[in-house]
């Protein structure tokens, strides 16, 4: 199980909108020290290498490493639609769970 909070989307949302003009998929690897994300576009022209601190969250419970697939079109947009005072909440255990 893993759960954590952002409360400043600014750097998330920033990231995931240039990230998603190359890149419409990725794995997201939940670790002891943050969340990392290493992917390439299709034709393997481009590579991203992003790793958000678990610092950065006000809440940070982690369990054991794991991958997530996940659709970075389909975050952008839920980013996207965030009100400045929102946080984002990230539940994970048999199902992808994302709160704003």
């Amino acid at each position: 199980m893993f759960t954590a909070v952002l409360e400043d989307l600014t750097l998330l949302r920033e990231s995931m909108s240039a990230i998603a003009e190359l890149i419409d998929e990725s794995d997201l690897l939940i670790r002891q020290d943050g969340i990392k994300m290493v992917a390439s576009d299709r034709a393997v022209v481009v590579v991203v290498d992003l790793f958000l601190d678990k610092s950065a969250f006000k809440e940070y419970n982690y369990e054991s490493d794991m991958r997530v697939g996940i659709n970075l079109v389909n975050l952008l947009r839920v980013l996207k639609r965030a009100m400045p005072n929102d946080a984002l909440q990230i539940k994970i255990d048999k199902s992808l769970e994302l709160k704003l």
